[in-house]
């Protein structure tokens, strides 16, 4: 992430789905996920085993009451976002955001 610090920034695609436990058809399904492209300021590579055990790739997980945002990559590592920035919104603490999700889920698109 450091490397491409200012232009042209580091980026990860996101899937933003309601959390509505519903077994619908995938039309319906389709309609409650967006897809938005987060720009991703600071972040750190952690230990799996401490922070998000048995998780899957793609996973987001959220840790300490939203304090922490965790991403599981496809090879298994586990990245820490410590500051993001959503589309026409200032850069953010992970806290800030994820009391703007309101609940809805989050997932990396891999």
């Amino acid at each position: 992430v450091r490397a491409f610090a200012g232009w042209p920034g580091t980026f990860g695609t996101f899937v933003v789905s309601s959390s509505s436990g519903s077994s619908s058809s995938d039309d319906q399904q389709q309609a409650h996920q967006q897809k938005i492209q987060l720009r991703i300021l600071q972040s750190q590579v952690v230990q799996p085993a401490d922070t998000v055990p048995d998780s899957a790739p793609g996973q987001v997980v959220f840790g300490d009451k939203g304090n922490r945002i965790f991403a599981v990559c496809a090879d298994g590592s586990v990245l820490e976002v410590l500051t993001l920035q959503p589309p026409t919104k200032k850069a953010m603490p992970p806290k800030a955001f994820y009391n703007g999700l309101s609940g809805k889920q989050l997932t990396v698109q891999l």
